[in-house]
């Protein structure tokens, strides 16, 4: 359906606008003028919903939009756009494993097995390394946090129970040097 070739009187368009939401890239297509408040009056992934108008059409619905970057875009490219933004949402569910399942280490349980330089990953999936312990408390530990290839030292404190797992030091230097022999 291109209009390269078509008259400029006989071209399409569709009215589109962003999200509302900071940092969300969906981009909206005005539905047609048969929708109501409870359906809603713009699209992202439904292109059989798109209004396709003329362009003095466009241009009135534009006038009375004020919000979100109205703006007037081609019908092929704009159906495209919903067709594509549809697809990401279609995506095929990734397998994760049920959380119940796996057994990590109670390190609470075995807080006064931790040792100055062991390395972690926590619940939250950041890699720690416990510095020292926090004066006058018996379980909690001042981390370092992995970041920009080395340890910040930043007087974080953790719990041991939010440790989830123990990890490699990945600035582990102390690796036995060449063979010299």
């Amino acid at each position: 359906m291109s209009q390269e070739n078509t008259p400029i009187k006989d071209r399409r368009y569709v009215v589109m606008t962003d999200s509302r939401f900071a940092f969300d890239k969906t981009q909206f297509a005005r539905k047609k003028p048969d929708c109501s408040r409870s359906s809603g009056f713009w699209t992202d992934d439904n292109p059989d919903d798109v209004w396709i108008m003329d362009r003095k059409t466009a241009l009135d619905v534009v006038s009375r939009l004020h919000h979100n970057n109205p703006r007037i875009v081609r019908a092929e490219k704009a159906v495209a756009k919903i067709e594509e933004q549809r697809a990401a949402k279609i995506k095929p569910p990734q397998v994760v494993e049920d959380p119940l399942s796996i057994t990590l280490e109670d390190w609470y349980a075995r807080r006064n097995e931790l040792q100055e330089d062991m390395v972690f990953t926590t619940g939250a999936g950041e890699l720690v390394k416990l510095d020292r312990r926090v004066p006058g408390d018996g379980t909690q530990w001042h981390v370092a946090t992995w970041s920009d290839e080395s340890w910040a030292y930043m007087d974080s404190t953790i719990e041991p129970g939010d440790l989830a797992a123990q990890a490699e030091d990945p600035d582990d230097t102390h690796a036995a040097g060449p063979d010299l022999s």
